[in-house]
């Protein structure tokens, strides 16, 4: 998804468990609060050029992961029609937790490349920075859908352009509960 240059060099890799994704306005850019599996909270930063990417590309893993939308689905208005319910019921169980807040001594940088990789259960998205660190973030097709739908939330608070946005995404009923804080 990214566009940069592949060392050879070790990266350590830190497994994110949760996440809060907020818009910050003096930034214009999107910050991602990740608590890893050592308890420590690292921030990652993403420019509207690569989130745009990302959630393209997470948007057609979800139409290639869901084959059974496809077969039942007769037309185009009939996929977006399901997709539209499968993306509704993915935001009503949504569960709110406490965000995760910024330690003081939290490492903080640009995204600079995102790796995606999947399975038809799960994708796995890799985050890199330039000197070496980088950051795993697995979700299931459930999650990955609730992800997006608060990403929308968020693109729509920085008045992004929508347009990479699908019809059955945008007719989403759902409310989210959403406030001036973070969405997790």
């Amino acid at each position: 998804v990214g566009a940069g240059v592949q060392s050879c060099a070790t990266v350590v890799m830190y497994k994110i468990k949760r996440i809060t994704s907020e818009y910050i306005d003096t930034e214009d850019r999107i910050r991602l609060i990740g608590l890893t599996e050592d308890g420590k909270t690292h921030a990652l930063w993403f420019t509207l050029r690569l989130t745009n990417r990302l959630v393209v590309h997470c948007l057609n893993l979800l139409d290639q992961l869901s084959p059974e939308i496809n077969k039942s689905a007769i037309d185009a208005q009939s996929r977006n029609d399901v997709q539209n319910l499968v993306q509704q019921s993915a935001t009503r169980q949504i569960v709110e937790e406490p965000p995760v807040e910024m330690e003081r001594d939290s490492f903080d940088f640009l995204v600079q490349e995102i790796d995606v990789s999947y399975t038809p259960e799960a994708v796995l998205m890799s985050f890199r920075d330039p000197v070496k660190k980088g950051y795993e973030l697995q979700l299931d097709l459930q999650q990955l859908r609730q992800w997006l739908a608060m990403l929308y939330v968020i693109w729509q608070k920085a008045e992004w352009p929508t347009e990479i946005w699908p019809d059955w995404m945008v007719e989403n009923k759902t409310e989210l509960n959403v406030r001036e804080s973070p969405i997790h």
